[in-house]
């Protein structure tokens, strides 16, 4: 129903959020659970969007060839024209080079 697909994916956007706010936040990060709820986004949803949090979250964690991998493949999704391409790509870098993403 309409009402269900508006729950659903307002539970999409608050678990993406959540996801990403303790993956690169300061005070709250904890790259463990940043990679369970984004794992959980991901199964229920693959977008290139959601493949960002997910890098971020195993960056976060310490898991880099992880957090590149899974770059890369939001990277992919995201085609050539994509947009928000160059912030995708910069975090890439990052990762490639052993860094988390922090706020």
């Amino acid at each position: 129903s309409k009402q269900s697909n508006k729950y659903q994916k307002d539970f999409i956007n608050a678990l993406n959020h959540l996801a990403w706010e303790i993956a690169i936040c300061h005070l709250s990060c904890n790259g463990p659970d940043a990679v369970k709820y984004a794992k959980e986004l991901v199964s229920i949803k693959q977008e290139a969007r959601y493949l960002d949090t997910l890098s971020a979250a195993y960056a976060r964690a310490g898991q880099y060839r992880q957090a590149v991998k899974t770059q890369t493949q939001a990277i992919k999704q995201l085609g050539h024209n994509g947009k928000g391409r160059a912030g995708y790509q910069s975090r890439l870098t990052l990762y490639e080079n052993g860094k988390p993403l922090t706020e």
